[in-house]
């Protein structure tokens, strides 16, 4: 009888934990979507904490941290995500920018450069125009406001192109549908 007792209680221990950390990431979710960045954070870091292997997830925190302006905290999060997903194109991409705003341009054009993209043709050609950009821009930089001036234009098009891609995939999976 008293085993049944602890098998009971643990199963419903392993339940409880399970249903917090589905709110949680419930409530992160919600929170990441109405770009509440910093609520988002501590939620994801939470669920983090009991999931280390949620690659999802983990992107969601290292973009939340890169939109607080936190962008060293956010590289090394990218840099996990890039770890264990490493065709993460949104990861890739924003991880250099998060080393641009660093400063650090020979590791965002390292990382670019490494980025293979070739069964999409708009990050193709975003990756190949803001490599040139950064390339040709860096070497003129001497204050923080110009810095982030480029940081801005190459963030502007790097987030254009990932948009355009979503709108693409969109539309191709709606098309299959229809003749399916």
């Amino acid at each position: 009888m008293n085993k049944k007792r602890v098998l009971g209680s643990l199963l419903f221990a392993v339940i409880l934990l399970t249903a917090c950390s589905a709110g949680v990431i419930q409530r992160a979710d919600s929170k990441y979507l109405a770009r509440d960045y910093r609520a988002a954070a501590d939620l994801l870091e939470l669920y983090l904490d009991e999931h280390p292997e949620a690659a999802l997830a983990r992107r969601k925190l290292a973009h939340s941290l890169f939109e607080n302006g936190w962008y060293r905290e956010a590289a090394g999060q990218f840099e996990k995500v890039i770890a264990s997903r490493p065709h993460d194109t949104f990861s890739h991409l924003y991880l250099g920018l998060a080393y641009l705003r660093l400063g650090d341009y020979r590791k965002t054009l390292a990382g670019w450069q490494r980025l293979e993209v070739t069964e999409r043709p708009l990050i193709a050609e975003v990756k190949s125009s803001q490599i040139s950009r950064v390339a040709a821009k860096a070497p003129e930089i001497a204050s923080e406001a110009q810095l982030n001036d480029l940081a801005d234009q190459v963030e502007s098009a790097v987030e254009e192109a990932l948009f355009a891609e979503q709108q693409r995939d969109a539309y191709n999976a709606a098309r299959l549908g229809d003749c399916g």
